[in-house]
């Protein structure tokens, strides 16, 4: 693709980790990596990602934050809020200690309810006939990354669930799937583990956000890595799901 060719404007939908702002941005890293590959030169990323999205308060934001753009693709990358209402709605010592949480959902997000997996996946359905109806893009969805770095953690395992819908969705609506959610496994698992005085730290609220510390320091001492907080991405974090999307985008654009 020559430098003249016209723009493939690329709709990235979807949460924090999409927007950008809490936590280092694979978008950024997206277009730096952009920059470096003239076959790439057309591509325009357009940031649709809103905090504390779920995948129903995306299909109420299409018409709005989708549709004028006019996208050639959309990407939809969501999911590790939809877990989180599911946690945070679990027995009674989880709701007892979510308490918070729940409450921004239902407040903030208007999501009153746990979105299950089966819940998701009948969202992530609507969500691609939504935009289908809205606009001429075509559709891919990423699987989203597992949460922490420990594959034997709760939510962990409850992040699965979140990804085998992913992938039934997009075989079964012919979307692309970004398959995010292997890569990160891979480079989640060659980690090392996370000591006992790491885990203590996080538990006992040591460097809680990100205002005393800067992320990179946050990931580091906390043993995440990849995120500063187990979901937020790091720069190398970052920088891997760039890496994952640009493979993808070389795709896209070659098959254009």
């Amino acid at each position: 693709m020559s430098s003249a060719a016209s723009p493939l404007r690329v709709v990235f939908f979807g949460d924090s980790l999409t927007e950008g702002t809490h936590g280092a941005s694979y978008l950024a890293a997206l277009q730096g990596l952009i920059a470096e590959a003239p076959e790439l030169s057309a591509v325009r990323l357009i940031n649709a990602g809103a905090g504390g999205d779920t995948v129903e308060n995306l299909r109420r934001r299409v018409a709005r934050d989708v549709a004028p753009h006019d996208p050639d693709w959309v990407v939809v990358f969501i999911g590790t809020n939809d877990c989180t209402t599911w946690l945070v709605n679990g027995g009674l010592l989880r709701r007892l200690a979510f308490r918070r949480t729940r409450r921004y959902f239902a407040q903030e997000k208007g999501v009153t309810t746990a979105i299950t997996p089966q819940r998701y996946e009948a969202g992530l359905r609507t969500l691609v006939a939504e935009i289908r109806g809205q606009t001429r893009a075509h559709i891919a969805l990423c699987a989203p990354p597992p949460v922490g770095v420990e594959p034997y953690a709760l939510r962990w395992r409850l992040m699965s669930r979140y990804d085998e819908a992913v992938r039934r969705v997009a075989h079964e609506t012919g979307c692309d799937l970004i398959d995010l959610h292997a890569r990160w496994t891979a480079a989640a698992r060659a980690l090392p583990r996370r000591t006992l005085h790491q885990r203590w730290r996080v538990v006992m609220g040591e460097l809680r956000g990100d205002g005393g510390a800067d992320i990179e320091t946050l990931a580091r001492v906390r043993g995440y890595i990849l995120t500063f907080d187990g979901v937020h991405f790091s720069a190398r974090g970052a920088a891997l799901a760039a890496e994952v999307i640009r493979d993808w985008l070389s795709q896209a654009v070659d098959s254009r």
